[in-house]
């Protein structure tokens, strides 16, 4: 996976997770993302989720 930023719907299959425990970590600010202007929908940059995964305990091979 190369994008810089990942949809709600990538991080969740990478954490094996819902979609929508991945808005719950967003809401709760345990993951920083954002909201797309015009819009409902939430991109996470690639950093943010590594720093969060690793503090999570969660592996990033697949991100790096």
């Amino acid at each position: 996976m190369n994008a810089d930023t990942l949809t709600t719907g990538q991080v969740a299959k990478l954490c094996s997770v819902s979609s929508r425990t991945v808005v719950k970590w967003l809401e709760s600010g345990l993951l920083k993302g954002y909201v797309l202007p015009g819009s409902l929908h939430h991109r996470i940059p690639r950093k943010n989720l590594v720093a969060f995964m690793e503090k999570a305990g969660m592996p990033t091979e697949e991100l790096k």
